[in-house]
């Protein structure tokens, strides 16, 4: 229901319960803001959104008070009031246009400018700070701050000494802090109270001698490069971008991350040919303004040590040489080898487009081995997807392994269901700057989500109901929550009242993770469960692109080898396979972005690559959204798309590849399969599940799923993660590991050293080590390489 208000004599009509600095903004007028920003609690601390707001009154027959012109009076409130914490109401006026309201907003932008130190030409935000568009716009009024146009003005009325404080102050690897140029707006503060729900800064001290800082070391949380977007001085840098070059010299690419399934919105800044700074964009039905630190921080790796030629082996060693003479060592390669017996695997990651292009490869040469890096046991599409707006509605949620790190967007929904938020309603400007339904230190609800885990999740702080489980113990749990079996040992409690909530609840969502998907019993169980409560589901899969993948028909066909298993003679693969893998093959082909030790010693062939940033495509995300991909100005040499690649490989293979540009692919996306423009939710056919044996096993190590990736772990991130091999203290005993100790494990991807960390909050008889990448949720025999050389 909408209410009617006067912007400087303009009426609008905006929803009740609508700020009078949205109104304003929504009338298509103008306002100064500081401590408002999108998605967080207005507080009005800045007052630099001061406005004239009057309403009228009713008098004691009930009737509006009229004016001279038989018009209801407007009583004006004596002082002008913050804009961002003042709510509309029927038939209220808004002045921002008089001299009242300038003389007041121009004198807020002068007492913030009292103690700003003048860091302009140095400061990293220069060129897109929010002081310095105030300044320009509000802060130096004529009428007032040159009343003799015979004299100079008179810029500021400061006559003391600016406060000097710690300048380079680094609140983490990533986060560097200035302490002279923070306004106290307050934003990073309350984002990390509301929005992750991580309390990690707030204001010390008091007066002019205020500063923001953490108790704890670092920012212990998966989202703290957001407070650098919402920072509106230079006070909170990005230090891996500090430096770099001016604002106005990045080029800009809207694009989306392909860190995880979720499908978020960033601005890729580059210059020269290098990626050098990550942004948040927004995207209101997916991460509304937020991403997590892995997407933001995370790439570095990009601009080093790339492939930017193709290498084929020659006496043994892998020599640089064009594609002409990569495509004839790749014919001759595949002499003798039966066209079914070839292999088309690409990455996760992989866009509809270049799906597409693999499976049409695949039917071309008529072989059953095709798939993709991190497909699951239980194909995602087999469930009927949720949207984020859907899981907001929902009475309750139920998750079964760890958004923090599988899908951090959806942590971030989680607290917004927790705290009973809507999305708000759309405006003329787009998504409101001040909501008045968000306030600070709200209640969050626990009777609207449960939480289990393998491992310990961070949002079942949250929870109703939550507990840890052992690895392969999701099917078990599942059961319990059907009334069809015992809950494992210690969860009775937690999953009977589980139970009863979503039997009491009309709308439900199942949030699962890897350990489930890659558990054909336990996502079968979770299936019919979803099925009995009309349950919509988010697939949390290891590879981002899976849901589009699976719907392409990038499965193994009958008879086909999957994508962790060794293929039949020779293949082609878009990511790093293990070694058992390559050893197996005949011939060996790589598109690759970099080279490892394992491609040095057993390719045949390595393809340079482009990365997700260099891609322009599609993808589809967790929800079944289809979303845009576009591609960075990157200096990579040779590399080009699978696309490309597979097209070269179809003609060294001796077929005609059905498809050999990206435009082409689009085309056949949009015409044959009906693939919706992106931003609109793709229906697809959900396919019939193949039973697989999914490998459980008791003990053994559990490659739990982690936000950072293996080719992320460069520079900062490099000394920001710890490889941690994690255990309980009996299940330490057992394998004769001790707290501190550094240990070698193997794993699917090659030998990981790392140090053993215990807890007892870990289930019992099981290791846990970081999977950082598509084998997620996946439990492999334990190997441990002491450092003296001997065996566990």
């Amino acid at each position: 229901m909408g209410v009617n208000v006067k912007v400087n004599g303009r009426l609008v009509d905006v929803p009740a319960g609508t700020s009078a600095m949205d109104a304003i903004f929504h009338a298509g007028f103008d306002v100064p803001l500081f401590c408002a920003e999108k998605h967080l609690s207005p507080v009005g601390a800045c007052r630099m959104c001061l406005v004239k707001a009057g309403s009228p009154r009713k008098g004691p027959d009930g009737n509006w008070i009229l004016d001279e012109k038989g018009q209801p009076k407007i009583f004006w409130m004596p002082k002008p009031v913050a804009s961002c914490v003042t709510a509309v109401s029927e038939g209220m006026a808004i002045d921002t246009l008089s001299d009242e309201v300038k003389h007041a907003q121009s004198g807020m932008v002068e007492l913030t400018l009292f103690n700003h130190p003048l860091d302009c030409p140095t400061c990293d935000k220069g060129g897109a700070c929010e002081l310095q568009d105030r300044t320009v716009e509000y802060g130096l009024v004529d009428k007032f701050y040159q009343p003799n146009p015979m004299e100079l003005p008179m810029y500021t009325r400061s006559e003391f000494t600016r406060r000097h404080v710690d300048k380079h102050h680094p609140l983490s690897e990533f986060i560097v802090l200035d302490r002279e140029r923070c306004i106290h707006c307050k934003r990073c503060v309350r984002y990390f109270e509301e929005v992750p729900g991580d309390e990690v800064l707030d204001f010390i001290e008091r007066g002019v001698h205020t500063f923001i800082n953490s108790e704890e070391e670092g920012l212990p949380s998966n989202f703290s490069g957001n407070i650098v977007d919402i920072c509106p001085v230079g006070a909170l840098l990005d230090r891996t971008a500090r430096f770099r070059a001016r604002n106005w010299e990045y080029g800009e690419t809207h694009t989306t991350s392909m860190e995880d399934a979720t499908g978020s919105a960033i601005m890729a800044d580059t210059r020269s040919g290098k990626l050098e700074r990550i942004r948040a964009a927004e995207r209101r039905e997916v991460n509304e303004v937020w991403i997590s630190d892995a997407a933001r921080f995370g790439h570095q790796w990009v601009n080093e040590n790339r492939i930017a030629r193709p290498l084929v082996r020659k006496d043994g060693k892998l020599v640089e040489v064009g594609w002409e003479e990569a495509a004839q060592v790749i014919k001759r390669g595949l002499e003798g080898v039966s066209k079914t017996e070839i292999g088309v695997y690409l990455n996760g990651d992989a866009t509809l487009e270049e799906g597409l292009a693999a499976c049409e490869l695949a039917k071309a040469l008529g072989t059953p081995h095709h798939d993709f890096a991190g497909r699951t046991d239980y194909p995602a599409s087999a469930f009927s997807p949720s949207t984020f707006d859907e899981l907001l509605d929902a009475e309750f949620a139920l998750v079964l392994g760890e958004p923090s790190e599988e899908a951090p967007v959806v942590h971030l929904r989680l607290s917004e269901l927790v705290r009973n938020l809507k999305p708000a309603a759309k405006m003329n400007h787009g998504t409101p700057f001040a909501d008045l339904n968000i306030k600070e230190r709200m209640e969050r609800d626990g009777k609207k989500l449960a939480v289990f885990s393998s491992y310990p999740a961070s949002i079942a702080r949250w929870a109703g109901a939550s507990g840890t489980h052992a690895p392969g113990q999701e099917a078990a749990l599942i059961s319990a929550l059907l009334g069809q079996g015992e809950a494992p040992a210690g969860l009775a409690a937690a999953a009977a009242w589980t139970k009863k909530r979503l039997e009491e609840s009309k709308k439900v969502v199942m949030i699962l993770g890897a350990g489930v998907l890659n558990n054909f019993d336990a996502a079968q169980k979770a299936k019919a469960l979803g099925e009995k409560l009309n349950a919509k589901v988010m697939a949390m899969t290891p590879a981002a692109n899976a849901r589009g993948l699976e719907a392409l028909g990038l499965t193994p066909a009958k008879g086909g080898r999957a994508w962790n298993e060794v293929a039949s003679k020779a293949a082609f693969y878009g990511y790093l396979p293990t070694e058992e893998q390559l050893k197996g093959l005949a011939f060996r082909v790589l598109h690759l972005t970099h080279l490892s030790p394992a491609v040095v010693k057993y390719a045949d062939v390595v393809l340079p690559a482009v990365t997700s940033f260099e891609k322009r495509g599609t993808m589809v995300n967790l929800e079944g959204r289809v979303l845009g991909l576009e591609a960075c100005p990157l200096d990579s040499g040779q590399a080009d798309g699978a696309v490309a690649a597979l097209a070269v490989f179809a003609e060294a293979a001796g077929v005609k590849s059905p498809i050999r540009l990206v435009r082409q692919a689009a085309s056949a996306l949009a015409d044959r399969l009906k693939v919706p423009s992106p931003g609109e939710l793709w229906a697809t056919e959900s396919p019939s599940p193949t039973p697989v044996t999914s490998q459980r096993m008791h003990g053994g190590v559990y490659l739990r799923p982690t936000m950072w990736k293996a080719h992320q772990l460069t520079g900062a991130v490099a000394r920001v993660f710890q490889m941690t091999l994690e255990a309980h203290p009996e299940t330490a005993r057992s394998e004769g590991l001790i707290h501190g100790a550094m240990v070698e494990v193997e794993t699917p991807v090659g030998v990981q050293k790392a140090t053993v960390k215990l807890s007892d909050k870990l289930p019992k008889g099981a290791l846990f080590l970081p999977a950082l990448g598509v084998w997620a949720g996946r439990s492999v025999p334990v190997r441990l390489l002491m450092p003296a050389g001997g065996g566990a």
